[in-house]
């Protein structure tokens, strides 16, 4: 939280009494006023400070304002400070180059007297720091605070659109007309002009928050005026507000840049070189880019139901993200059970939105249903333009968006009505307390006071908390934004439930005879996007009326399930309803069957299918089903005896062919010499004839030895010894 901006009307001295003073002083040293402060600048010319004004270091900047300029090497970085005149401000100026080097300080407890101008050696953020004494609470200056002019120059000549604030607090003497330019990180620029404007110790900043509640997580801004956080007003209920000044407790706050001039096109986008010694938010001068969304997604937290996480990303601006979304998928989004939410999105880059899967009248939406989400940017670059402690705002103000959509850029929103209750002794009145969800136009200056409505001419500046003016003691808003919108949607798929079947058994004989046990089991597994649930549960179906029970039977009580139940049916199947099933979860069903007495047992042929409930019953040939078929089956069918094999064919002997012999060729005798041995004719016939003879005698000769034999072996054998005739050897 910020340092409060005063924690009691004590802290600061009765202001009542200091305010007049400070009207007696001005009017005798108008003289010398007019001449030592810096004039407005005329047309053309660079703008080095804002007319009028006195900085400070101011409670809303905790007792330190920083001014900046931006300046290229070989440039020069010239400022000019004093003391207001009859006044001893007791402030403290220091001037830090890019590199953070102090190049000048004013001296402790001042008077404060500075005149520089350094050639810059670098690029870079120079700055200048206005700090309160350390002892403000308790010893106060009468009109704290000194004069200035702060410029970029070349060639002796300030540059245009390169000196810039986060925030400014000052005093104005008398009414003064400023007039701004807040530059957002993303290229949003809007004009702020105050005219008549009187402020004791106030501040004029722009952020994307404005005020917001004290404790807020998100720190989402309030969209009120309130009163400062010392304040007396309403039994001290401003200390439920702040105005935040940096984003270490403010989430996602953006401090813009209040220029003096509109900024120079040669601005950086950033820069490395910050007299303050940052290393985030170092950005300087911005590009407008029209808004976009990319990236949008819808990510559910489960499978039971809608509930989860949408996530985009804005790209190029920052804005207000409405989401829609069509909880009945009926094409619009504006329905009855439909959904609106919004949030802020401070910053370019992700978003996101948590949705608990309910329509509008608190009921969860049919994860069945094709929804949808919409979401649309609008709000871009929003600004919010406080105007604290402001005593005197007599001309209002006005404001100018540069950049961002062709609708009316000069409408303006506020709502005061938090004061409405605590604003009777107020020494003045706004006529308009708040100007409504479409805002108003600007021109010329709107949600205007006066320091006194009445002739009595009394202080605006009480510090009482219940009377003064009306932003006596109170931060006061004003916000305005882009009209440039983007949108992008999603549809979101319908969650869908599915089932995988498979089914599996074991006998407890093969082959199957009469008394054989049959153990089945059956598993369901959830494999969709979606979970079933008690309405709609995970159902299977086992047909034993089909393939079974005409040769088995059913063994009592062996029906077993993990989840849900099962029973059977009158046509005697197994209807299971395994109830909720989560994605990725199984069920089981078992059961047993005993095989009857069969005519021929070897026969009995047991086939078994189970389905998904809503399938058909239409055997398989596998043990799994498929999105074609969810059915499982299991047969039992014995084995058919093998076939004796045929013996092979013993192909018929086949006697070898003896080739015909091929004569001899006749030797040819050289001419001269006669015919003799095997080459003549006559002499191979008598050697056939010979041989032939041969062979004759040898068999008669083997002949007769044989005879021989066998008449001596009967003479032996003979009792009176007697030969046998004719068996004498020759």
């Amino acid at each position: 939280m910020n340092t409060p901006i005063r924690t009691h009307p004590r802290a600061h001295r009765p202001r009542l009494a200091r305010f007049t003073a400070l009207a007696t002083a001005a009017c005798l040293a108008s003289v010398s006023l007019l001449a030592t402060m810096p004039a407005a600048h005329a047309a053309g010319e660079a703008a080095t400070t804002l007319p009028g004004t006195i900085l400070h270091g101011g409670a809303t900047n905790n007792h330190k304002t920083t001014v900046f300029a931006y300046v290229k090497a070989g440039e020069a970085f010239a400022a000019t400070f004093g003391e207001h005149p009859g006044m001893d401000s007791r402030m403290t100026v220091t001037i830090i180059d890019p590199l953070g080097k102090v190049r000048q300080t004013s001296a402790p407890g001042g008077p404060v007297s500075l005149d520089t101008r350094i050639v810059a050696d670098v690029d870079g953020v120079w700055a200048v720091t206005v700090e309160d004494p350390a002892d403000i609470a308790t010893n106060r200056p009468q009109f704290p605070g000194v004069t200035w002019k702060i410029a970029a120059e070349k060639n002796g000549v300030a540059i245009p659109g390169r000196v810039f604030s986060e925030s400014l607090a000052f005093n104005t003497p008398t009414e003064t007309t400023l007039s701004l330019f807040a530059l957002t990180k993303t290229g949003g620029l809007y004009r702020e002009t105050l005219r008549d404007y009187n402020g004791v110790d106030s501040t004029i900043l722009v952020t994307n928050k404005g005020n917001v509640r004290s404790g807020d997580a998100a720190c989402d801004p309030a969209y009120l005026s309130v009163p400062m956080p010392g304040s007396s007003e309403s039994d001290g209920s401003g200390a439920a507000y702040e105005q935040p000044s940096s984003s270490a407790t403010c989430a996602g706050l953006e401090r813009y840049r209040l220029f003096l001039d509109q900024p120079a096109a040669d601005l950086p986008s950033s820069s490395t070189n910050w007299a303050d010694g940052r290393t985030t938010d170092t950005w300087v001068g911005a590009t407008y880019t029209p808004p976009t969304i990319s990236g949008l997604s819808f990510a559910r937290s489960g499978t039971a139901g809608n509930a989860g996480t949408l996530t985009g990303t804005l790209d190029t601006q920052p804005g207000t993200v409405k989401l829609e979304i069509d909880a009945d998928g009926d094409g619009v989004f504006d329905g009855p059970a439909d959904v609106a939410q919004s949030v802020i999105v401070p910053q370019t880059g992700p978003f996101s939105f948590d949705w608990d899967g309910k329509n509008a009248a608190g009921d969860p939406v049919d994860a069945l249903v094709a929804s949808a989400f919409r979401t649309t940017l609008a709000h871009t670059n929003e600004a919010h333009f406080l105007r604290v402690d402001t005593e005197v705002s007599r001309g209002g103000i006005e404001l100018l968006r540069l950049t961002g959509g062709s609708t009316n850029p000069s409408v303006v929103y506020f709502d005061d009505s938090r004061f409405t209750d605590t604003s009777a002794e107020r020494y003045s009145n706004t006529s308009l307390h708040a100007s409504g969800p479409g805002g108003i136009d600007s021109t010329g200056g709107v949600h205007r006071w006066a320091g006194d409505d009445t002739s009595a001419n009394r202080s605006p500046n009480a510090n009482t908390g219940t009377t003064g003016s009306w932003g006596d003691q109170r931060s006061i808003d004003d916000w305005t934004f882009g009209a440039d919108s983007a949108v992008a949607s999603v549809a979101i798929d319908p969650l869908t439930p599915h089932l995988s079947i498979e089914k599996h058994g074991t006998a407890s004989a093969s082959p199957l005879v009469a008394g054989s046990t049959i153990d089945y089991t059956v598993i369901l597994t959830s494999d969709g996007t979606g979970d079933f649930t008690t309405t709609n549960p995970a159902e299977a179906v086992d047909h034993l009326d089909q393939g079974v029970l005409d040769k088995a039977t059913l063994v009592d009580g062996s029906i077993r399930t993990t989840t849900g139940s099962a029973t059977v049916d009158a046509q005697g199947r197994v209807v299971w309803n395994a109830g909720a099933l989560p994605v990725g979860a199984t069920s089981t069903l078992t059961f047993s069957v005993t095989v009857l007495p069969n005519d021929d047992p070897a026969r009995a042929n047991i086939v078994n299918t189970a389905c998904v409930a809503s399938a058909p019953h239409r055997p398989s040939t596998s043990e799994f089903g498929t999105d074609e078929n969810p059915c499982a089956t299991v047969p039992f069918t014995p084995p058919v005896p093998p076939t004796p094999a045929e013996p092979p064919l013993t192909p018929p002997t086949v006697p070898p062919t003896t080739p015909p012999a091929t004569p001899p060729a006749p030797r040819t005798t050289p001419p001269g010499l006669a015919a003799t041995g095997a080459d003549n004719p006559l002499v191979m016939a008598g050697i056939a004839t010979g041989t032939v003879l041969l062979g004759a005698a040898v068999v008669g000769l083997v002949a007769l030895r044989r005879r021989r034999s066998d008449a001596a072996t009967a003479a032996s054998a003979s009792p009176s010894g007697s030969s046998i005739p004719g068996s004498d050897t020759p």
